[in-house]
Order: structure tokens, then sequence, then C-alpha cells
């Protein structure tokens, strides 16, 4: 279908234009195979509450797709865009939502499309694996970005000069991104925020339940405390000492002493709550982050065995296979794999 993306005085719903403007704000909504739902739906549907608690056309919102064809979502919901080419698309935002497929996406035609953009001043946003594509069109060069953390280690890798943040959203000129999922509503809301004041905001908000606004600082992980329920003080130090030194030569007689537990106290905790010895949960997160490197970058396998905290490859190989089934190469294959 063919849509016309210069508003007029009256808005869908018969909603007015908001005071002082002529117009609404139009976003437009660049997704592409396999885009993350919830990260578009919290992002459209925030606008939708800031125009029904005004009761002004503050947004309208346009859907495109990278291919100009009905796209699917990761789980398979369709969304049909209102433009078929790029030619006559006119707005004043712009948003690229994009899952795992933004990793290896590469089409100079949406990326020239993104630029023209930028060069007319229009504000441009990726949501989740979007923050790939704006990477690829040059749009984040010296600027402040983020991303779903599970993409970090892919970006880094392909983009070095990344100023990359594990933050919820960043805004950075008249670039924005967000790392996804129901972190879209966060953003949304300081940008409607910036665009129509914290009242409209909050309103917004609220009419969405969504009674926890959080800032672009706060983390996109759970603490350990929360992720595995714990209230040991002491085994929560000694976890969260463990994930930010993964990849580095590890001693449990060093880790139990940085807590001040003995060795045997700490292996019973890991025991009692977790199930597992402290030597499973480590090679549990190397494996884990093992997994994420082959999937995502290019990387030599031996040099991710290193980036997980393994001594050699053979050794990262062997323990591998024993825990997925299949060899780090097996792994790589499947993914470069087409589909059937």
């Amino acid at each position: 279908m063919t849509f016309d993306a210069k508003p007029g005085p009256i808005g869908p719903g018969g909603l007015m234009p908001a005071e002082g403007c002529s117009v609404a704000t139009t976003f437009g909504f660049l997704v592409n195979d396999g885009f993350p739902l919830l990260s578009l739906a919290s992002s459209v549907e925030s606008l939708r509450a800031a125009n029904t608690v005004t009761g002004k056309e503050l947004y309208r919102w346009v859907f495109l797709t990278t291919s100009g064809l009905d796209t699917l979502s990761s789980c398979r919901m369709l969304v049909r865009p209102d433009y078929d080419s790029f030619d006559a698309v006119s707005v004043d935002v712009l948003v690229v939502c994009a899952g795992d497929s933004a990793i290896h996406f590469h089409d100079e035609r949406v990326f020239a499309f993104l630029r023209r953009l930028a060069r007319k001043g229009v504000r441009i946003g990726g949501l989740s694996g979007g923050t790939f594509v704006l990477a690829r069109a040059g749009l984040m060069e010296g600027k402040r970005c983020t991303a779903h953390w599970d993409h970090v280690p892919a970006l880094r890798e392909q983009f070095p000069k990344l100023k990359l943040k594990q933050t919820l959203f960043e805004f950075d000129g008249p670039c924005f991104t967000c790392a996804g999922g129901n972190a879209a509503l966060d953003m949304m809301n300081a940008l409607i925020a910036t665009d129509h004041g914290p009242a409209v905001a909050r309103n917004a908000s609220e009419w969405l339940i969504q009674t926890q606004i959080r800032q672009a600082e706060d983390h996109q992980r759970m603490s350990v405390r929360q992720r595995f329920g714990l209230f040991h003080p002491l085994l929560i130090k000694a976890l969260d000492r463990i994930e930010a030194t993964v990849d580095e030569p590890f001693e449990r007689e060093a880790l139990a002493e940085s807590v001040g537990l003995s060795l045997r106290q700490l292996e019973r905790l890991f025991a009692s709550h977790l199930h597992m010895t402290i030597h499973q949960y480590v090679v549990k997160l190397r494996i884990d982050r093992a997994k994420i490197l082959i999937r995502q970058t290019s990387l030599p396998l031996g040099e991710i065995a290193i980036a997980s905290g393994f001594t050699n490859f053979s050794h990262f190989s062997r323990i591998y296979k024993r825990q997925i089934g299949v060899s780090p190469r097996e792994t790589r294959q499947n993914e470069r794999a087409p589909p059937r």
C-alpha cells in the first residue's frame, strides 16, 4: 500500500495537532527480517500513548521495511510497509529496528537512504541490532551509542572505534540508540519529555502501566542477586568478581580469599545455592561467552578461545564439545549455513 507522508491538519482518530505545531512529528520505523517485535511495539505504543493522554496528534508513524515487502518479526508477526520504495519517504525521525540478522546486514540502498535523511537533518535512531545498520551507514562515527548486550562483542569486533556503552539508551546529537526490548519504553519516555515536556511523558508512561521509568545509565542486565535469587552477600560478591574477570586467569583460592572465605566455605555456598562447583560455573560463563563470539563475529576460533578465558584452542574445543555436543567449528559452520 502507499501512504501519504505529508500529514494534514487533522490526523487519524480526529486528533488535533499539538498546540504551536502545524503538523505532527512523523516517525518512520524501518525494520529488517527477524526484527524484535517488542522493541518496535514499545516505541510505537509510546507515541500512541502520548497522543491519547493529550488528545492531540503529537506524533504520526509509518512503517518501512528494508526489502520494501511484507516482513516477519522474530516471533513471526508481520509488518506491511506503508511504502514500497524509499524515494517518496518524508519523515522527521527515522528509527531502524533490527535483530540478530543485522550483524551481517549489508544493503547499500538502505545505507544511502539513511545518509540522505541525515543530510536533511532527520533525527535517526537504532533499536537493538539497529546500531549495526547505523554504524555501517557511517552515522555513528564519534558518537556514543548502545545496543543489546548480546550484540556488544560483534559490534566491538566490527567497529572498534565506536563509543559503545552498555546503557539502556544514548542520545548524541541527532542520533540515538537503544538496547531494545522494553528499554525502548524508557528511551521513548525521554524523547517525548524532550519534545513535549516531562508531564506528557509521565502521563504517557502511566497510561502504558509503566510505573518505573529507568534512566539511560541503568543496567541492561539483572544483578547477580536478582538473576539467581541470592541473598548471601559474600557469594554475590564472588559471582560479581568472576563475571568481571571471566576472560582472565582464574584461581579458586584467590577468589575465596578476596571475599573473606576459605575455599571449602565458598565451594559449599556454590553447591548449596547454585548446585555446581566454582569451576563448573566459570566454565559455563566462558562457554556462553565463546558461543556469542562464534555466532556473531569472524574472529579465528583460537582467538575466541583466549578471549573466553581458555589457555589454548585444543583445551577450549574439548570442553566446548563436551558441553554443547558439537565442536566450535561445527557451530560456526551451522551459523553460516544458508536457511532451508
